[in-house]
């Protein structure tokens, strides 16, 4: 019954998960509609890892991406260009998560999906990360891109369907009222300096 359903996913994870190590070459889409949130988060630790900005902006959900341009700017009018984006966002991270720019390994530890949420709500699934060997954890956020609707043209950035970083939060919390409740950890997985 269910932990038959659990092992075949932790499993398929696992394969997935393995087979993935290093971020697809540029010239490969990614991701698509078929890429797990492991994989993607997988590709977003790398990139936090590597200090990579553009390809860490490039994975966070389309919504983010325009909060973060918004942020960058200190006027409304104020124009600004991808090198000012990516030097907020690196300042943001490192303010608000610290530790997870520049680490040197991370291991997901706990994964734990919505795919059908309430209507009028986007798909989540959460990924609780522990890097350099448990010093920080951190909860990784993502949800499944809504199809263009045919609002605002920047609303149509190829990624419909797709998985996308929403939020990264610290989660040091390791016990007590305020606790997260986890998943298994059955499907933990690791990413170290590739």
């Amino acid at each position: 019954g269910g932990c038959r359903v659990a092992l075949l996913l932790a499993l398929m994870l696992s394969q997935r998960a393995a087979a993935y190590k290093t971020p697809p070459p540029p010239s490969v889409r990614f991701p698509t509609p078929a890429t797990h949130p492991m994989e993607v988060t997988l590709a977003q630790l790398n990139a936090l890892r590597t200090r990579n900005m553009p390809r860490t902006f490039g994975l966070f959900s389309r919504a983010r991406r325009l909060q973060i341009e918004d942020d960058a700017r200190r006027d409304m009018r104020q124009k600004i260009g991808p090198d000012d984006v990516h030097e907020a966002l690196i300042k943001t991270l490192r303010r608000e998560c610290p530790g997870l720019v520049g680490h040197s390994s991370a291991e997901i530890v706990n994964s734990l999906g919505d795919p059908e949420p309430a209507r009028g709500l986007l798909p989540k699934w959460t990924l609780r990360v522990k890097v350099d060997g448990g010093e920080r954890h951190f909860l990784f956020t993502l949800t499944r891109q809504s199809d263009f609707d045919g609002g605002d043209p920047r609303d149509k950035d190829g990624f419909e369907k797709c998985w996308l970083v929403w939020n990264i939060a610290p989660d040091d919390d390791r016990g007590g009222d305020g606790a997260v409740l986890d998943a298994p950890p059955s499907a933990a997985k690791t990413l170290s300096s590739v």
